[in-house]
């Protein structure tokens, strides 16, 4: 039989009992207006005189309610839920000193402080203080899930789960043996959490300003969460059979660390005194700013060099300059840098797309190997605005006109929201402030880009393959010293093809060299040798957007249409440190004219007007010759001083 009532006021006790159906209650009072003895006599009467102020709530075979999240308690001494099934206690007020709840399935309890007399479940237990602390001594068990909630301290005894999970979570948390066949987790939102011991079967996650569990951490079967609201220190080895995160208010200082898929790590600043190993390593700022590389010593989120060299990722590394879940982000240091490519094969830089990625150090792999990359290749949120270069990006040094010490990445992918920009500083200030219109290295513009001093000779990235990509500017400074034949600041090692991958911008403007058959070529050489392609956003080839600007070495990409310098940069084929070799100039040009038109009907002003106009922007063609027949070739005597016209003269006559 169901039984449901609303509502109920009595002056001695309240029984709602239901033999086959939901036994309900939504709010019970007690007056205590009549005396504390049995009323009326019958079979089966649960009362008893002298109990106390009793309500009860029970239901033989189905479910039994009190509260319905609505009602409470007023008056009582003892409260009592029995459910065939499940039992809940579901109160906004309550004046009983004893509570007891029985379920043969789920028990179910929120009340706005409760002391726990008896409490038994078959299945799950749920037990929740709304406003305050809670406190239960005796043992919880349950033969599935545990959760016990408080907006105040919680304290509890032994908590059991013999086939399932248990939360505990209060604003301090302090328990007995806990242990859990599935997953535990533990977790205070403003204090510390204790235990006597744990055990968990999966998972573990943690959460306090300290944590103290009775045990060093020992290695968990699935998955380690820990956060802390402060600092976190760990001395003893932390392992996961998966995944391992790691989420620190303040600085987290970490020793050996090794997840089978996953190592990730949030902190306001780190130290790593052990090695950090997963397949894939994440490590993000929560201040948003971080530097990486160097020798460390400063403020803020620091990663040096060491620290970096304990990584041992085998697919990849992230560095974040913020918070995947949200938060500040901020601009990227990078300073001096060696890569282990062993260790760590990929290492990828996130940055916001409002920060900037600056590369002050020589970031390098110890020797040559691994992809590099800055930005990410789809998430345009974690595109840097700028990725900014005055240090360099693989190594290599350049030095009478032949490169030694090369340190190159396989590849170096850069990916920004707006410029690309590789030089000096004084060089990269010219070139933001300049329109892209108004950018052409190959002819000095904007004034001041010829590098000085300190500025020559620079590599700035040494890789076989780069991408770049951005929306307005992608520019590097020519390093190398004007009048030469060189041309400096990238170094393709010639491993793959295409070696150039350009994401459109709205100009390129690049200068280096390129290794072809254990040869490094230069000039206008190199760019005949360079392998490139343009693609669009998604990857997908393209043809170069129309008004796009795209050269190396002063020729547009993919073609032998090359400028001639104001520096004197030629077609990279002449003798030592530039000498010899073709000259830019009218002499130059009328020698492409020549080539190119042969014996043109145009007259001797008609072919003055040619060189003085294109002519002079292109490049001689390096035309191949095929071997003449054998009539072509003269064999004839020819007397001493015989002009060339009398020569072709007897050719034609012959013929």
């Amino acid at each position: 039989m169901w039984s449901r009532r609303t509502a109920t006021r009595a002056g001695d006790d309240i029984f709602i009992l239901a033999n086959h159906g939901t036994a309900s209650l939504g709010d019970a009072t007690l007056t205590g207006a009549s005396p504390d003895v049995v009323g009326v006599e019958f079979v089966g009467n649960p009362d008893t005189a002298g109990n106390g102020r009793v309500v009860r709530v029970e239901s033989q075979d189905f479910d039994a309610k009190l509260g319905l999240g609505t009602g409470g308690v007023t008056g009582a001494t003892a409260i009592a839920v029995r459910g065939g099934r499940d039992a809940a206690l579901d109160i906004t007020r309550q004046s009983a000193a004893s509570v007891s709840v029985v379920s043969a399935r789920d028990a179910t309890l929120r009340a706005p402080s409760i002391q726990l007399d008896n409490v038994t479940s078959g299945r799950d237990l749920t037990i929740g203080s709304t406003t305050t602390d809670f406190t239960l001594s005796s043992p919880l068990v349950a033969v599935r899930n545990i959760t016990v909630t408080a907006l105040g301290a919680l304290r509890v005894g032994d908590v059991r789960a013999d086939a399932g999970s248990i939360i505990l979570q209060g604003g301090t948390v302090q328990a007995g043996n806990v242990s859990a066949s599935e997953d535990l987790t533990l977790r205070a939102t403003t204090g510390g959490v204790t235990t006597a011991s744990y055990r968990t079967g999966r998972d573990l996650i943690l959460q306090g300003t300290t944590l103290s569990l009775g045990a060093a951490i020992a290695p968990v079967v699935r998955d380690l969460s820990i956060t802390s609201l402060g600092n976190f220190t760990s001395t003893s080895p932390l392992t996961a059979g998966r995944n391992v995160s790691i989420d620190v208010a303040g600085k987290a200082t970490l020793g050996q660390t090794t997840g089978s898929s996953v190592v990730r790590i949030a902190a306001s600043d780190l130290d790593l005194t052990g090695t950090v190993t997963a397949p894939t390593v994440q490590i993000e700022s929560r201040g948003g700013a971080l530097q990486v590389g160097g020798a460390g010593g400063a403020s803020g989120f620091v990663l040096d060099n060491t620290e970096f060299g304990q990584i041992r990722a085998s697919s990849q590394v992230k560095i974040y300059a913020g918070l995947t879940t949200g938060g500040t982000r901020g601009d990227l240091s990078l300073l001096d840098l060696a890569i282990n490519t062993t260790n760590t094969p990929n290492v990828t830089f996130l940055v916001g797309s409002a920060a900037t990625a600056r590369v002050s150090g020589i970031a390098a792999p110890t020797t040559s190997g691994g992809i590099l990359r800055i930005g990410d290749a789809t998430d345009l949120s974690w595109r840097p605005g700028s990725i900014l270069v005055t240090g360099g990006l693989g190594a290599a040094t350049f030095s009478g006109g032949q490169y030694s010490n090369i340190r190159a990445f396989n590849e170096v992918r850069l990916a920004a929201r707006q410029d690309i920009l590789m030089g000096s500083q004084r060089f990269i200030t010219l070139i933001q402030g300049a329109a892209v219109e108004n950018i052409d290295l190959a002819k000095l513009l904007p004034a001041g880009v010829a590098p000085t001093g300190d500025e020559l000779s620079k590599v700035y990235v040494s890789t076989g393959r780069l991408e770049v990509s951005a929306d307005n500017k992608v520019v590097q400074q020519n390093a190398a010293p004007s009048g030469t034949l060189q041309s400096v600041g990238l170094l393709f090692t010639g491993q793959f093809s295409p070696a150039l991958i350009i994401d459109p911008p709205k100009v390129v403007d690049l200068w280096g060299a390129f290794a072809n058959n254990g040869q490094f070529l230069s000039g206008q050489q190199a760019n005949g040798a360079l392998t490139f392609t343009v693609v669009d956003n998604n990857g997908n080839q393209i043809s170069q957007p129309l008004g796009a600007t795209y050269r190396f070495n002063s020729c547009d990409v993919g073609t032998a249409n090359c400028q001639v310098t104001a520096g004197g940069l030629g077609d990279g084929l002449g003798g030592d440190n530039g000498a010899g070799g073709l000259s830019s100039g009218m002499a130059d040009g009328s020698l492409r004219i020549r080539d190119t038109l042969g014996d043109s009907d145009l007259s001797d002003e008609g072919q003055s007007d040619a060189v003085s106009s294109e002519s002079l922007i292109n490049p001689p063609v390096i035309l191949g010759v095929a071997p003449p027949s054998a009539d072509e070739i003269v064999t004839d005597p020819v007397v001493a001083g015989t002009g060339s016209e009398e020569i072709w003269r007897k050719r034609r006559q012959k013929k």
